[in-house]
């Protein structure tokens, strides 16, 4: 007959009890730390769709400066074919325009899709090896584009024009990125998006930018903070400036109280030690040597 040791039962829960409190009181330390990514922006959001900020003759004006190997004829032909298209489903051309630039490097291809394909957007080529789209020419392969972009746009998803050639069409959720900010899946508030490459969205908008001779772009950069023993090691990497200017500051959360870590310096690397202990938020300000702003942008993490 087997005797059971209540006493020791009850010991044996205590012992486990504690063991799950400091286990979970550790993860917790460690998710803390962890990496923390965000994206600044000076302006809104982008919508998607509207009306062009970029004239066909920028367009072409900017193709021509990126990739002198296509034609004159080529270059008109492609880009009246992109606001032909666009208008048509009441998407912007230039953010349609922008997206195929990016996705081709200005029309070099090189990639996983061949220029044969006539498919500017990368349509099909997931991150998980899918088999990218073929379409029979310049027309349809841009219309595809466009149709893609109204897809993620467009709660409704209705086409004007009734011929529908993007093959993942229905298997875009409507609405999910009705900004060009949110096609890139890690900014995507819904985790959705055309592309997972950092800043996607914000590559789009650098060249709609500089197409309208507009040096004042959107801000991309990563902040992260991790903790090794009692210093935080604290770095941001700048995605699309040079020569900018960074500040650090700690924000204890329980007081509100702030320490400057780094005043404006081209460092973009820093080193803190809390005096004491608790619960922190790290913040990143960002500006251009010449802005007569205190700052351009900020992200934080905690």
């Amino acid at each position: 007959m087997k005797i059971w040791d209540c006493g020791g039962d009850i010991a044996v829960k205590r012992a486990l009890n504690i063991f799950l409190v400091v286990l979970i009181t550790t993860l917790s330390i460690f998710c803390t730390n962890l990496i923390s990514t965000a994206y600044a922006q000076e302006t809104k959001l982008t919508p998607i769709m509207g009306q062009s900020q970029a004239t066909k003759q920028q367009a072409i004006q900017s193709l021509k400066k990126n990739n002198s190997s296509k034609t004159d004829e080529y270059i008109n032909e492609f880009v009246n074919t992109t606001w032909e298209e666009a208008t048509i489903e009441d998407v912007r051309p230039d953010v349609a325009f922008s997206l195929m630039m990016l996705e081709t490097g200005w029309l070099k291809f090189g990639g996983r899709v061949p220029e044969s394909y006539n498919n500017f957007g990368g349509i099909g080529a997931t991150d998980d090896g899918g088999t990218p789209a073929q379409f029979p020419d310049m027309r349809t392969g841009i219309r595809a584009v466009v149709q893609h972009l109204k897809a993620y746009a467009s709660p409704e998803k209705n086409l004007n024009n009734n011929e529908c050639v993007d093959p993942r069409f229905d298997l875009v959720t409507g609405g999910s990125a009705q900004y060009v900010e949110w096609l890139g899946i890690r900014e995507n508030p819904e985790g959705r998006g055309w592309a997972s490459g950092q800043g996607y969205g914000y590559k789009i908008i650098n060249i709609i930018n500089e197409m309208c001779g507009n040096p004042l772009t959107p801000f991309i950069y990563e902040l992260k903070a991790n903790l090794s023993g009692s210093t935080y090691n604290i770095t941001t990497q700048s995605l699309n400036a040079n020569g900018v200017l960074y500040k650090f500051v700690a924000i204890n959360s329980a007081t509100g109280q702030q320490t400057v870590i780094q005043n404006y310096s081209q460092k973009s690397t820093a080193t803190w030690t809390p005096s004491n202990s608790g619960s922190y938020i790290i913040k990143a300000y960002i500006k251009r040597p010449s802005s007569p702003y205190e700052y351009d942008a900020y992200t934080t993490c905690n």
